[in-house]
């Protein structure tokens, strides 16, 4: 009885399954490198498109969607993410964006007007010892400005005449 490590004659189909399965994943590792640098054909930006590396998400309905939005930040391809926006994005959509931007990615934004009002917001600590904060809002007369955190609310009030 012959042993595996006799110098038997090598069996074809073995041989030819072991090229085959080289040569797939010889294939897959040019595809991954090569998508590192191109937009594949089934990847897509979500609502929005890609033009010189500039991703623009919008939604008709307002809210952009979490999974293209997250795809479009960790495309390698993308050089600059510019959000339309018609109400304000969620905690998960800022915190993207947050992270996007930390990362270096250039992350520009516009909204409606007519449904999310301009604010502009200044927060500076105060020369206490126990600490605290002063925040200031700016927004357009008779606009309601309310203050909230992850806990819910804290202070509202109404831009008076001259912000």
């Amino acid at each position: 009885m012959r042993s595996r490590t006799d110098a038997a004659a090598p069996d074809r189909a073995r041989i030819a399954v072991e090229w085959a399965v080289r040569s797939v994943a010889v294939i897959a590792l040019l595809l991954a490198w090569w998508s590192t640098s191109h937009s594949l054909p089934w990847q897509s930006s979500g609502e929005g498109g890609a033009r010189d590396g500039v991703v623009t998400l919008h939604d008709s309905s307002g809210a952009i969607d979490i999974h293209a939005l997250s795809d479009a930040a960790g495309n390698p391809a993308t050089r600059a993410l510019n959000v339309q926006l018609r109400e304000a994005p969620q905690t998960e959509q800022r915190a993207l964006l947050h992270a996007a931007a930390l990362s270096g990615l250039p992350v520009t934004w516009r909204a409606d007007s007519a449904t999310l009002p301009a604010v502009a917001l200044a927060v500076s600590a105060l020369a206490d010892p126990s600490g605290g904060s002063i925040i200031r809002a700016v927004s357009r007369s008779g606009t309601p400005v309310t203050l909230s955190d992850s806990v819910g609310w804290l202070d509202s009030a109404t831009a008076a005449r001259g912000g």
